[in-house]
């Protein structure tokens, strides 16, 4: 839309009356979350140039990248995520095909998100593109230049008859799932003779 940066995105825009000494801000931050840097929750400013929705693997990488390098100053960029541990969805699928321990896919939010940003610990509640602001779930607003939209996907299993009461039992379960891709792991073990039954959703999943 005319009034709306959502989807304009480039170095040279972002990089625009960016100074050296921000490049070299970028540089410390990646190196900060090498040696152990944390990034704690803060309010949210008025006004950000870039304010990204959601801290999985999609948002954490681009605020990751403009950091990197285009070296934003702190307070530049935010990340809007409600939850306080980061999952790396894609692993789960080797929890369920291999074994691998389904914890190991979990991080403290804090500890991935790369020093340098802004974390403001709310879910995004409406976009209004036309004044390029963002309405949080406790009510209050921001604005920014450019809009990075990364929540990710949603599992809704209700959305099939039945199989919200089985999951996790009867020898059916979901690979796609913290809760349940341990559980896929433990049926192939038990499985010895007979057919077993894989889907495949018609829709986008979560390891691409």
């Amino acid at each position: 839309q005319s009034g709306s940066r959502l989807i304009q995105l480039s170095p040279r825009r972002l990089s625009q009356d960016c100074p050296r000494r921000c490049i070299a801000m970028g540089r410390l931050a990646c190196i900060s979350r090498i040696f152990g840097g944390v990034v704690s929750p803060t309010r949210p400013q008025h006004k950000y140039r870039v304010a990204i929705v959601g801290g999985g693997a999609a948002g954490v990488s681009v605020a990751s990248q403009l950091l990197r390098k285009l070296g934003f100053p702190e307070g530049h960029i935010v990340i809007i995520e409600p939850r306080d541990t980061h999952f790396y969805q894609p692993k789960w699928t080797i929890v369920g095909g291999l074994g691998l321990d389904v914890e190991s896919t979990g991080r403290p939010m804090g500890q991935v998100l790369p020093p340098g940003v802004h974390w403001v610990q709310e879910a995004c509640q409406t976009f209004d593109p036309e004044r390029n602001t963002i309405t949080l779930s406790g009510g209050e607003q921001l604005e920014y230049e450019v809009l990075i939209v990364a929540a990710g996907l949603q599992q809704n299993f209700d959305k099939i008859k039945g199989l919200r009461e089985t999951l996790g039992k009867n020898g059916v379960a979901s690979i796609y799932s913290y809760e349940f891709s341990p559980v896929v792991w433990q049926n192939i073990l038990k499985t010895s003779r007979g057919t077993a039954l894989f889907t495949n959703p018609a829709t986008a999943v979560n390891c691409g």
